[in-house]
């Protein structure tokens, strides 16, 4: 089974849903993320059950404040272990990621701003998740076919 993370209540953090576009590509199922202090900066979701999350992270083309800006993602288990490693992305540069979430019941998802060039925090208000989708073992899209 796939679940989109826009039909699903964040336990935690600030969310807003929508279309947004990365890299003059359009994503109509996109949930929108505050991103400045990874400490402040942070979205929580009950995962239970579910295998995986695939996602592609960004920054909207129409972001304000986004010139020069890079933004990180972290995702971690309800221990507060890191789930691989993390994520950077800018304007124009989106990125697909696959989360392994065996064992994970809550799982929190990170942002932080910073400058490129003096990797001063730096708040981007909201960055963008796309296409946020939770899979269940033996789901369609566990088989490739989304």
């Amino acid at each position: 089974m796939t679940v989109f993370l826009d039909e699903r209540r964040a336990l935690a953090g600030y969310t807003q849903t929508g279309a947004y576009s990365m890299s003059a590509t359009l994503y109509q199922r996109s949930v929108r993320v505050s991103c400045e202090r990874p400490n402040e900066d942070y979205t929580e979701w009950n995962v239970a059950g579910f295998h995986t999350l695939k996602a592609t992270l960004g920054i909207s083309d129409d972001q304000s404040n986004a010139f020069g800006a890079i933004g990180e993602f972290i995702f971690y288990n309800q221990n507060g272990n890191a789930i691989g490693k993390p994520h950077v992305v800018s304007v124009g540069s989106p990125k697909k990621v696959e989360v392994d979430l065996t064992g994970v019941v809550r799982l929190r998802i990170t942002c932080s701003g910073r400058d490129s060039k003096t990797s001063k925090t730096r708040s981007l208000h909201h960055l963008r998740r796309r296409h946020d989708r939770l899979l269940r073992r033996g789901s369609d899209a566990d088989r490739g076919d989304v």
